[in-house]
């Protein structure tokens, strides 16, 4: 690939993460402005009864992860729906917190459910991706009746130390490139391993992704004190595992996806909160690691399948019976 070349694909690139949504702005509990993306079916979408999706990020993550997904979910037709993708506080467009102890599940979990409020979203389904599963998991404790279905994007009850430790070194030592070349460089260095199926383009989405955009050049794209939240983790023994929350979320319609590759969330962890929950439906995405990036049309599709069986829950709906 030429420069040219590269330039034209960076373009490309950068422009389509730029439309087919709306900005979201609300502010905290506690005074801190934040925001995220409200991806919008086109006015004549016959929606129906279909429930918004709600999109939480990983630990330094941010709301433009759930591009392609939210795109693809609120562009399908007879079939399309409300995707909003939303940015923790202290990561992607929403401020930073003086107090690093407050960049903690709990906390995002109510700063969350003022984004809803601000929106006027009633009961959604919630995806989240590492971070964003454990988040989504309070608010289904914390709020029943705000959620009508959750999606744990690589994680669950049992995190793997290994892949922890890799997490809390990238935190602790942070490398911001000086070209967005480098950027995409970078990611397939550190990353390959994960995604080996990766080409010059998913490497630079995968960019685009992580880093902000600043004077055309990579930034931060969260506040570097999230490194404290690793404060505490003994590395040297398993993590503590949290089944008790697992199983209190009986009764809510539950998606798990893995990667293949993943060290977040073992396929051992997978089984065993299958053996909890016969009704949990699991997607193994092939050849990715943590956590899968949720662009493929088959990953969609899946996940538009669950979505809609929780359409048919949330509102009573039965299939028709046998003739």
């Amino acid at each position: 690939m030429t420069g040219d070349d590269r330039k034209a694909l960076f373009e490309r690139l950068r422009q389509d993460l730029a439309t087919g949504w709306t900005p979201v702005r609300y502010e905290s509990a506690d005074g801190l402005a934040l925001g995220g993306r409200d991806y919008r079916p086109a006015p004549d979408a016959d929606s129906g009864n279909a429930l918004p999706l709600l999109c939480l990020p990983g630990l330094t993550r941010n709301s433009r992860d759930f591009h392609a997904l939210a795109r693809a979910l609120s562009g399908r037709g007879k079939d399309a729906r409300r995707v909003v993708t939303l940015d923790l506080r202290g990561r992607g467009v929403s401020a930073s917190d003086a107090d690093a102890r407050n960049y903690a599940p709990p906390v995002e979990a109510e700063d969350v459910v003022k984004g809803l409020d601000s929106l006027g979203i009633e009961r959604a389904v919630i995806l989240g991706t590492s971070r964003g599963g454990l988040v989504g998991t309070l608010i289904a404790l914390g709020h029943p009746a705000r959620l009508a279905g959750l999606i744990l994007n690589d994680v669950g009850p049992a995190i793997e130390t290994a892949g922890l430790k890799r997490i809390s070194d990238y935190i602790v030592s942070p490398w911001v490139p000086s070209t967005w070349e480098a950027a995409a460089a970078g990611q397939k260095r550190q990353l390959e391993a994960f995604f080996p199926d990766f080409g010059d383009e998913d490497w630079m989405r995968f960019a685009l992704q992580i880093y902000a955009d600043v004077d055309g050049k990579p930034a931060f794209a969260f506040d570097p004190q999230l490194g404290a939240t690793f404060a505490d983790i003994s590395f040297d023994k398993p993590q503590p595992t949290a089944w008790e929350l697992f199983d209190a979320l009986a009764g809510v319609p539950l998606m798990v996806i893995r990667g293949v590759l993943s060290d977040i969330l073992s396929a051992e962890t997978v089984a065993e909160m299958g053996a909890r929950r016969s009704d949990l439906d699991v997607l193994t995405v092939p050849r990715q690691g943590h956590a899968p990036v949720l662009w493929e049309d088959a990953v969609v599709a899946r996940i538009a399948d669950f979505l809609s069986e929780c359409d048919r829950e949330g509102t009573g709906a039965t299939e028709p019976p046998a003739p």
